[in-house]
């Protein structure tokens, strides 16, 4: 992201292979930016201007969370593993998660929980509206063609990919 031509060369490969920007997102972490920082920021609001969706990722980690917020065009914040793990026994942790959704939600973020591993966490975080919720409460990491798979019990090896998935959490979070 710090490499002059960045976007351009991304635009380049999504025109060759018919991808279309908006149907993807970058998730990006906080030091992502550490060596050329205006080369950085360009390119963040050109991928934003390409249709990208930006996203930070492990939200509450680094230095300068809100700054990164508030300077950049992101879309999504995605709350790390660290504040989820141990949420039903962390009051601390518990105040600081419903903070950032309420500051998430303010700003018109969406908001990600990642490392969910219990059903309980799974009720309050979506309570608290959280947008997306992932974990192995959910479903482990897996290769995509059995992701498809799972994501559609009647997804084919023709199938294109995206076409006919649907998502029950209450079914897959047992």
């Amino acid at each position: 992201l710090s490499k002059e031509g960045f976007c351009q060369d991304i635009n380049d490969i999504f025109r060759q292979h018919n991808l279309l920007a908006n149907q993807f997102t970058l998730e990006l972490t906080e030091t992502t930016h550490s060596i050329d920082i205006e080369t950085f920021n360009k390119n963040l609001f050109d991928l934003n201007e390409l249709g990208f969706n930006l996203a930070i990722d492990d939200f509450g980690t680094g230095y300068s969370s809100l700054t990164y917020v508030s300077e950049h065009p992101f879309k999504e914040i995605k709350i790390d593993k660290q504040f989820i793990h141990d949420f039903l026994d962390s009051d601390k942790h518990q105040a600081i998660v419903k903070a950032t959704i309420t500051m998430a939600k303010n700003l018109d973020l969406n908001v990600t929980a990642e490392g969910i591993e219990d059903t309980a966490t799974l009720s309050i975080l979506r309570d608290l509206g959280c947008d997306k919720l992932q974990g192995y409460i959910i479903a482990k990491p897996m290769p995509f063609k059995d992701y498809l798979k799972w994501r559609s019990p009647n997804f084919t090896n023709d199938a294109k990919v995206g076409e006919n998935l649907t998502l029950n959490f209450e079914a897959n979070a047992k």
